[in-house]
This record gives C-alpha cells, sequence and structure tokens, in this order.
C-alpha cells in the first residue's frame, strides 16, 4: 500500500465520520423543533418579565427603607456623641469628689448626708 492510497482511505474514513455527526445533529435539530420551543421560550420571557417587577419592588423598598436606615443612623450618632459628652462631665464630678473627699473627708460625709435629706 501506498502512501497516497492509506491517506485517501483515512480522508473516507473521517467523511464517513462527519456525514454521521451531520446527520445526528439533523435529528437533534428535527426533535427541538418539534418539541414545544415556543411554550419554553414565552415560559423564559414570563420569567424574565416576573424578576423584573421583583427587582423594580425591591429597588422601591431599598429606597424607602433606606432613607429610613440613614435617618435612624444619624439619630444613633447624635445620640452616641450627646451620651458621650454626658459621660466625660460624669467622669470629671467622680474625679472631683475623689479628690474632695481625699482631701477633706469630713465635708464628703457632710455633703452626702446632706443630699439624702433633700432628695424627696
Amino acid at each position: 500500500m501506498s502512501i497516497a492510497l492509506m491517506s485517501n482511505i483515512l480522508t473516507m474514513l473521517l467523511c464517513i465520520g462527519v456525514i454521521v455527526q451531520a446527520g445526528r445533529t439533523v435529528r437533534q435539530l428535527r426533535a427541538v423543533r418539534k418539541s414545544e420551543l415556543g411554550a419554553v421560550v414565552i415560559g423564559l420571557d414570563r420569567a424574565t418579565h416576573q424578576a423584573g417587577l421583583v427587582l423594580a419592588d425591591i429597588r422601591r423598598t431599598l429606597g424607602t427603607e433606606g432613607t429610613a436606615l440613614a435617618q435612624a443612623l444619624s439619630d444613633g450618632k447624635e445620640l452616641r456623641e450627646e451620651l458621650t459628652m454626658l459621660i466625660g462631665i460624669a467622669n470629671s464630678m467622680a474625679e472631683r469628689l475623689v479628690e474632695a473627699g481625699q482631701a477633706r473627708p469630713g465635708l464628703v460625709i457632710e455633703a452626702a448626708g446632706q443630699a439624702q435629706e433633700e432628695t424627696p
């Protein structure tokens, strides 16, 4: 056998393989065409439309809730700053009381007794 004859046989085998695959592809395309491809497309279109509606609803909800959450966050930050200031004032008062108590212990006891008498 010559090289030319072997290459021709190999080429014929490859061509037969291509013809078989083309026949299988045509059969599968006919099966798809016969099936309810239109119904599948309509179903996908409906699903896409519903997903768009859901996304629009989510955007609307986030728009209204987002502003409310931003306001609550702003209020919380203001409250935190106010509480931080009040804690600072209370700490400085406590330090002054400790210093006064160390300097004059009798005065602190007397002031505490007066404070108890004045509270209703």
